[in-house]
């Protein structure tokens, strides 16, 4: 079927003109009529219309039933995970555990949005974190240390100290047997190398939150001059690698004396 809307171009010879639907089934050319069929057009408006109502979005389309979720709430260690793992960065945290008790870290108060950036990360750790200071690693930009202002000012804490270190092995120090009465591994381990140097540091979990994990997988190669404690723990890890919270270093009691019980939290799975 061919379609012709409007009449036919003055000025063309007969053979060229154009019929506005088969002869077959109207039986008269356009030519008999010089402003084309009176039906046609209302057969256009009938098919434009069709074509329109079948493109239409539906009049009756139902509201959104499911608005967005409210954003997730973590205490301080889950917050500093999630924002971790969305800006591809990592963090450290350094407190007191007295009397049983950690300090108020804020727990379920910190929220990430889907606006958040990681400056607004530290924002908010600046904000809530009153009691604490937030330090950018020097080996490490996007790493950031947050230490509780107590221990950040204490000359005593064993992670302000500077200390110079070559240390190459395993992270953690353990021992696996060969089964002949020898050791197939005899590793000393990053934080037993610091603790011959820096007074009141070990490895540990104080709460148990981390179920006592322990990295025995990771190997380092350290080799620093005159650099914090805090740094050096930070030097050696495959960062990129690693989960986004880095290690955590608790100070209590142990023994009768204060130490700085340091847990690394390991590769990312």
């Amino acid at each position: 079927m061919l379609l012709y809307c409007g009449a036919p171009n003055e000025g063309v010879n007969s053979t060229s003109k154009q019929f506005l639907i088969s002869p077959s089934l109207s039986g008269t050319p356009a030519e008999s009529h010089p402003h084309g069929f009176p039906w046609c057009r209302n057969l256009t408006a009938l098919l434009l219309t069709a074509l329109l109502s079948s493109c239409a979005f539906p009049r009756n389309r139902r509201p959104d039933t499911n608005p967005p979720e409210p954003p997730s709430a973590w205490n301080c260690e889950g917050f500093l995970t999630a924002a971790g793992k969305r800006f591809g960065c990592h963090f450290t945290l350094e407190y007191s555990f007295a009397d049983g008790k950690a300090p108020a870290l804020g727990d379920n108060i910190f929220t990430l949005g889907n606006s958040e950036s990681l400056d607004s990360v530290l924002t908010t750790l600046h904000r809530e974190l009153k009691d604490f200071t937030i330090l950018q690693s020097g080996n490490h930009p996007r790493t950031f240390h947050v230490v509780q202002n107590d221990l950040y000012s204490d000359s005593t804490y064993p992670l302000n100290a500077v200390v110079s270190l070559d240390y190459s092995g395993y992270l953690e120090g353990f021992v696996v047997s060969d089964g002949k009465g020898g050791k197939a591994i005899d590793s000393v381990g990053l934080l037993r190398s610091l603790a011959k140097l820096v007074k009141g540091i070990q490895g540990g979990y104080p709460d148990g939150r981390q179920g006592g994990f322990e990295d025995c997988e990771t190997r380092i190669t350290i080799h620093a001059r005159n650099k914090s404690v805090r740094e050096i723990l930070t030097e050696g890890l495959p960062v990129t690698k690693y989960k986004p919270l880095l290690w955590r270093s608790v100070r209590m009691r142990v023994g009768g004396e204060n130490a700085a019980v340091v847990q690394f939290f390991g590769p990312e799975r």
